[in-house]
C-alpha cells in the first residue's frame, strides 16, 4: 500500500508525535510506501530520528512563524489581522502545491488532527479521489464547535473513516456530529515496553528526595499544573522531604514559578524542561505518583507510560483519565472533585499505602498497545476501505 500520513506533529516527542512517527516507520517495515506531510522541524526536536525509508516533506508554516511576532510589533489589531490572513494564505498556498504534486500517487490519505494540513489534504485527495481517513488524536473534538464547526463536519462527513484515539472522543464526536467513529488507541513506544516494571532511584538520588510526584505535561492552562501545585503544601506536612517534579516547557512557566514562591514552595518544586523519551523512562521509574491535573485530556498516554514503569497514577476528572481508569481500576485513581483538599487526599493516601502497580496492568499494557498490534489494526483498517472502493467500481 501507498500511504499519507499528515499531521502537523510528526517531529514533536508528544504521544501523537511518537505515534505517527512510530506508525511510519512500522508501515514502511511491512512493506509498505508512506509519505509524510507535515510542519517544518521546530529546532528543538530537530535530533528526532525518522526512519531513512519514510519519504517527509516538511513544509513551512509561516501563519505560526509570524503569529506571535505581528502581535509584538503591530499595536493596531486591524494590522494583525491583516497579517495573520496573509500569512496564512500563503501557508495554505504552500501547503497544496506539495500535496498536489504528490497525493495523486498515494493509495490512502490518512490525516491526524484538525489544522490548515487537513483543510488542503483532504481538498487535494477528493480532487485525486483518493480514499481518506480523518484521525482524532486529542482534545480537538471538544473545541471545534467555537470556530469552523461546519467546515470540520464536511470534512468528518467526507472522509471514508474517521478514527479516534479513545471511546469517549468517539462519544463526543458522535453525539455533536452524528458521526461514527472506531476506536483505535494510540500506540505505546516500544521503548516503554522494553523497559516495563522497571524501577529506579533516579529523582530521589538526583534531588535528595524522600518521596517523588511526577508530572509530565506542557505548562499550559489546559493542564492543570496551578492546582497539582496548590495541592502539595497539605501533603507536605506528611512528608516534608517530598519533591514534585514537572517535565515540560510552555507559557505558563513564569506564573508558575511565582506560584510555587508565593506559597514558599522553592525546595519541593522542580522545573526540569523537556525530557526525552528515553530519560523519562527512569523519571516515571523512580517516582512514587504520576499525577495528571488536566483540565481536559482524550487519551493521555502519559498515564500508560507510568504504568508500564510500575508507577501508579492519580488523574483529574478529566474523560481520557476516568477512561483509562476505568480500564486500569487497581492503579489508576481518579479524584472526585478537582480540588486541592481532593487531589492532597489521594496523594496521601497512596503515599500511605506505598502502592505499586499491579504486574496484570503491566502486562496488559505491553500485549495490547505495542507498536505491532496498532500497527496491524491500522494495516487492516487500510486494506479494508480499499476493498471496499475496489467492490464498488467492480475492479
Amino acid at each position: 500500500m501507498k500511504i499519507a500520513i499528515i499531521t502537523p506533529h510528526f517531529f514533536n516527542p508528544s504521544g501523537i508525535g511518537m505515534m505517527c512517527n512510530n506508525l511510519s516507520s512500522e508501515l514502511v517495515k511491512k512493506g509498505n510506501m508512506v509519505e509524510v506531510f507535515t510542519f517544518v522541524i521546530p529546532e528543538q526536536y530537530s535530533s528526532n530520528r525518522v526512519n531513512s525509508n519514510v519519504k517527509v516533506y516538511a513544509i513551512r508554516n509561516m501563519y505560526a512563524e509570524t503569529l506571535n511576532l505581528s502581535r509584538k510589533r503591530y499595536k493596531i489589531k486591524a494590522t494583525n489581522s491583516i497579517l495573520n490572513k496573509y500569512y496564512r494564505l500563503l501557508t495554505l498556498i504552500n501547503i497544496f502545491k506539495v500535496m498536489i504534486a504528490s497525493l495523486h500517487k498515494l493509495d490512502i490519505i490518512h490525516i491526524h488532527t484538525y489544522t490548515d494540513l487537513t483543510i488542503v489534504g483532504f481538498v487535494v485527495a477528493k480532487i485525486f479521489k483518493k480514499r481518506i481517513i480523518l484521525h482524532f488524536r486529542g482534545t480537538d473534538v471538544w473545541y471545534y464547535k467555537k470556530t469552523f464547526f461546519n467546515i470540520f463536519k464536511k470534512i468528518a462527513e467526507g472522509s471514508d473513516k474517521v478514527i479516534c484515539v479513545s471511546q469517549c472522543l468517539a462519544d463526543k464526536l458522535l453525539k455533536d456530529t452524528d458521526i461514527s467513529a472506531e476506536v483505535i488507541p494510540n500506540m505505546v513506544s516500544n521503548y516503554f515496553i522494553k523497559q516495563k516494571g522497571k524501577r529506579s532511584n533516579f529523582l530521589k538520588e538526583k534531588f535528595n528526595a524522600d518521596k517523588i510526584l511526577l508530572n509530565v505535561k506542557g505548562l499550559i492552562p489546559i493542564y492543570g499544573h496551578e492546582l497539582l501545585i496548590r495541592s502539595l503544601p497539605n501533603v507536605l506536612k506528611k512528608y516534608s522531604n517530598l519533591k514534585l517534579v514537572l517535565t515540560g516547557e510552555g507559557p505558563l512557566f513564569k506564573a508558575l514559578e511565582r506560584l510555587v514562591a508565593t506559597l514558599h514552595l522553592e525546595s519541593n518544586v522542580v522545573f526540569t524542561g523537556v525530557m526525552a523519551h528515553k530519560t523519562l523512562v527512569n523519571f516515571y521509574a523512580s517516582s512514587d505518583i504520576f499525577v495528571l491535573a488536566s483540565r481536559l485530556d482524550a487519551r493521555p498516554n502519559v498515564i500508560l507510560e507510568s504504568l508500564l514503569c510500575g508507577t501508579p497514577v492519580i488523574t483529574t476528572n478529566n474523560p481520557g483519565g476516568i477512561e483509562l481508569a476505568g480500564q486500569y481500576p487497581d492503579d489508576v485513581t481518579v479524584i472526585e472533585e478537582d480540588t486541592p483538599v481532593a487531589l492532597t487526599n489521594a496523594i496521601l493516601k497512596i503515599l500511605d499505602e506505598g502502592r505499586m502497580v499491579k504486574k496484570n496492568t503491566i502486562a496488559k499494557i505491553s500485549n495490547e498497545l505495542n507498536t505491532q498490534v496498532i500497527t496491524q489494526r491500522f494495516c487492516n483498517t487500510y486494506r479494508n476501505i480499499i476493498n471496499m472502493e475496489a467492490e464498488k467500481y467492480g475492479t
